[in-house]
């Protein structure tokens, strides 16, 4: 469960403070053992555990780690406490109604203080960046699918359940930033305004300052 004002404050304070660019070639020794420990492990859950009482029929205890995704260098200490690095660890919770899919991503900034934040759940296509500023888009259309629904205007509580990456769109835009895929791409985001849950589509596409967000019922 996403609360749309914690998410972007935590994204904007850590992306404030720094992060490191550009992938891991290899994946250092010290990285899976890190990720074992039971300090990390408790960072992560408390990330996953609002997602599953907000999901139906998520079974508590399956949480498992399916995949660890580097973004950026990752460097330790001889002692195995990390010096800098930027990964994403995709947590997958068997039962849920939804894709059961979420993601936490750990971060140092620039002191080296080690932050362990949540993402948006599901496959998103997003960068964590990029996901930060689509958050926006899409609790506006949102908003106005859940009065159309009978929803009161007002609600205080929007929560982002889920996203579904859908499909590569056709537009396909050679001027972009480089580095990134030129390709348009639609995705699904579950969204629950109060008691109403909807769906709304969002259109991402690259160009050559950044990337453009279009979200639609």
């Amino acid at each position: 469960m996403v609360p749309r004002t914690g998410f972007l404050i935590a994204m904007t304070a850590i992306f404030a403070a720094g992060a490191t660019g550009g992938v891991a070639d290899v994946l250092p020794s010290a990285l899976d053992p890190y990720t074992r420990t039971p300090e990390h492990m408790a960072a992560v859950m408390t990330h996953v555990r609002p997602y599953m009482a907000a999901v139906p029929s998520c079974i508590a205890g399956t949480a498992k780690r399916i995949r660890l995704i580097p973004m950026g260098p990752i460097d330790f200490n001889p002692d195995g406490s990390l010096l800098r690095g930027r990964w994403r660890e995709v947590i997958k919770v068997d039962g849920c109604a939804t894709t059961g899919l979420f993601n936490v991503m750990t971060v140092t900034d620039t002191a080296g203080t080690v932050h362990v934040v949540g993402l948006l759940p599901g496959s998103t296509n997003a960068s964590p960046e990029l996901s930060r500023d689509g958050v926006g888009y899409a609790v506006s259309a949102a908003e106005g699918l859940a009065m159309r629904k009978g929803e009161p205007a007002g609600c205080a509580q929007i929560n982002i359940l889920d996203t579904v990456f859908t499909a590569y769109g056709e537009i396909i835009n050679k001027v972009t930033v480089p580095g990134r895929d030129p390709r348009s791409w639609t995705e699904a985001w579950t969204v629950k305004v109060c008691a109403t849950q909807v769906v709304v589509k969002m259109t991402f596409v690259p160009d050559a300052t950044g990337t453009s967000i279009v979200a639609s019922g």
